[in-house]
């Protein structure tokens, strides 16, 4: 999925909006060792990710070791995934691949527009119930196997 060069800025606020735990200065490099791109995740999916499970990361190894996991525990419950090409080009920070996987991920999130105190109350937003779910039947699935 390729991204239009006027989709950039409209790309970058909505990164802007959510909180991370380090500042963005090269997008490309800050995203590479898949810290910042779970805590994207994490934050419309809060259950779908364990942030402990991705540490920072100088080593193209530990970096691809990070969007490893991402790739099979969090992209694959929205529905998409990641070739090893694009793990690899990712990891080393190549030119509009992070803008890539962005769009993906701003496209398959579910949208938080349930106000914080109604999240709060609830536990979860219907598209956490919906992953939760799906969580429940893969793991019936995997006892009754």
């Amino acid at each position: 999925m390729d991204v239009a060069p006027e989709e950039l800025p409209g790309l970058y606020s909505w990164v802007d909006g959510i909180p991370l735990s380090r500042p963005k200065r090269n997008i490309a490099r800050d995203f590479s060792d898949g810290v910042l791109a779970a805590e994207v995740v994490a934050h419309y999916c809060p259950r779908l990710v364990d942030i402990h499970n991705y540490s920072a990361a100088n080593s193209l190894a530990q970096k691809i070791y990070n969007w490893n996991t991402l790739n099979n525990k969090g992209f694959r419950r929205l529905n998409f995934s990641l070739t090893k090409e694009d793990v690899e080009a990712v990891a080393n920070a190549e030119n509009q691949m992070i803008e890539r996987i962005l769009k993906l991920l701003k496209y398959k999130s579910p949208k938080r527009t349930d106000s914080p105190e109604r999240q709060e109350k609830d536990g979860m937003n219907e598209s956490q119930k919906d992953i939760q779910l799906q969580e429940l039947r893969e793991t019936i699935e995997k006892e009754l196997a």
